[in-house]
C-alpha cells in the first residue's frame, strides 16, 4: 500500500508463540499497523494484555487465538485510516 508516495506495510506474524521455545509475540513483532494516533503504542498495550492472559493460563492456543483477532482488528483499523486519509 503507498501513501503520499510512501509504502505502507500491514502485516502480521505468521505464529504468535512457540511453546517449544516458551516463547510469544507481542506489539510491533505480532503485528505492524498504522502510526497515525498512536497505534504503535495502542498494539503494544493490547497485546501486553493478552501476554498477561497468557502467562496466567499458559495456553498456547487460547493465545494464538486471541492475537490473530487482535492483529486482524489493528490492521482492518489501519486500512480504515488510511482509506480517510486518501479520500
Amino acid at each position: 500500500m503507498f501513501f503520499d508516495g510512501i509504502e505502507v506495510i500491514l502485516q502480521q506474524a505468521k505464529a504468535f508463540s512457540n511453546q517449544e521455545a516458551s516463547a510469544i509475540l507481542v506489539g510491533d513483532a505480532a503485528a505492524t499497523g498504522s502510526f497515525f494516533q498512536g497505534m504503535g503504542a495502542n498494539t503494544a498495550f493490547m497485546t501486553a494484555e493478552l501476554a498477561g492472559q497468557f502467562v496466567k493460563s499458559k495456553s498456547y492456543a487460547d493465545f494464538n487465538q486471541s492475537m490473530k483477532a487482535t492483529t486482524d482488528a489493528l490492521i482492518e483499523d489501519s486500512r480504515y485510516l488510511f482509506d480517510l486519509f486518501r479520500n
